[in-house]
């Protein structure tokens, strides 16, 4: 953001919100403001908050929020990363991006970065200094509007931090949505998993499926080993995925380079890392589907899937989400992944029976009116209710169903 643009978003805020309040001096915790140009301060920020993060997160890290921050498109020219160190130790960093007419009036809005290859929005925060850190964000003059953030854990310490935060500062928060993704806990054999998971019809169909696809050629499942050529597996699903029906709506990666390249990195990144999962269930030496995952410690998150629209009667991907719950529940390391799937899929959620909970939170900075903040409020929640409304109208009206 230009200091011009800056200095005309506070200019309306005093305007809307009156006087605004803020004390950098009660804090030891400085904050910075650095945009989508400055990506490698924000790398080296987050790979020191990665070494013991309150909690784990891959999206907003080094491994995999930088690599899509350097390749955002154009329209993200508003990036915003806030960057909060305390005796020059990193201890918070926020990817945010700033709004003006979310709610059909002109107030300023800091809410979290959201892309295609954005699947949680929890800033990344130090352990021992996140509430702090949080804290001299809300004091600071970078923090004059509200703050919406998306997609935020809402199982791990974060609300925690948020609460003693707002409490420190007199900010305010309310949770907007609340809602749960798919997961997978790690304690039992695949085997006994298996059993647990389904019906013994349904066990006996996923059983039928691998077999009758098998009678089409030679039927295999094949995990991406270090030392494998990765450009040549990201070629193969790049590819999968644009002939499928996203390639069809045009959402396809490859259709837009900046995700294209963003995915090409991140991907390098964790694999150099060792930390990359990649299947493909092959059928004669040609993909019908392939999956990644992405792990950190002892969690792993679900990336993207894709299979060929050819084969859909056999249900490739779920074959694939089988194959990789019996590679996740052999792991030695992984303790639980997130689908990082949207609420109430219709594929991962009749797979994965066990549940996280995230939220989308909005923060009153210190001084705005209770009123103002509860229209704020009243306004986000009826603006997600008129979007789903509207969306399933949409599909009834075009004989589709949510997917």
């Amino acid at each position: 953001m230009s200091r011009a643009e800056q200095f005309a978003d506070n200019a309306i805020v005093e305007h809307v919100f009156g006087h605004a309040h803020f004390n950098e001096g009660n804090s030891q915790h400085q904050v910075e403001s650095c945009g989508k140009a400055e990506v490698s301060r924000i790398e080296a920020h987050a790979a020191q908050l990665d070494r013991d993060p309150l909690t784990p997160i891959m999206f907003c890290g080094s491994r995999w929020g930088t690599s899509v921050v350097q390749h955002l498109s154009p329209s993200h020219r508003s990036l915003d990363a806030k960057l909060i160190s305390n005796d020059h130790r990193p201890s918070g960093l926020f990817l945010l991006t700033s709004q003006l007419w979310r709610w059909g009036i002109p107030i300023p809005l800091n809410k979290s970065a959201e892309t295609h290859l954005t699947f949680d929005g929890t800033p990344l925060l130090d352990r021992t200094q996140g509430a702090a850190a949080f804290a001299s964000l809300l004091r600071s003059r970078h923090a004059l509007a509200p703050l919406l953030l998306k997609m935020i854990s809402a199982d791990g310490p974060f609300l925690g931090a948020v609460r003693t935060a707002c409490h420190a500062t007199g900010a305010r928060f309310e949770i907007t949505q609340s809602y749960e993704r798919a997961s997978l806990v790690c304690e039992i054999s695949f085997t006994e998993w298996f059993e647990a998971a389904f019906s013994r019809k349904r066990r006996k169909e996923y059983r039928r499926l691998r077999t009758r696809l098998s009678e089409r050629g030679n039927l295999q499942t094949i995990s991406f080993q270090s030392g494998d050529n990765l450009t040549s597996w990201i070629d193969d699903f790049l590819k999968l995925e644009r002939s499928s029906w996203k390639g069809a709506r045009g959402t396809a990666m490859s259709q837009n380079t900046d995700q294209e390249r963003a995915l090409r990195q991140a991907l390098s990144t964790l694999a150099q890392r060792n930390e990359l999962f990649f299947w493909r269930l092959d059928l004669s030496g040609e993909p019908v589907s392939m999956l990644f995952a992405m792990s950190r410690g002892n969690r792993a998150w679900l990336g993207k899937i894709a299979h060929d629209g050819r084969y859909e009667q056999y249900s490739p991907g779920a074959l694939i989400i089988l194959d990789a719950t019996e590679s996740f529940l052999s792991s030695p390391h992984i303790k639980i992944v997130d689908s990082c799937a949207r609420p109430n899929h219709p594929l991962i959620d009749n797979i994965w029976r066990d549940r996280l909970a995230f939220a989308d939170i909005l923060i009153a900075p210190p001084g705005m009116p209770s009123t103002l903040f509860s229209a704020l409020v009243w306004a986000e929640k009826n603006r997600l209710r008129a979007r789903q409304t509207l969306k399933s109208l949409w599909l009834f009206i075009n004989g589709r169903s949510e997917s």
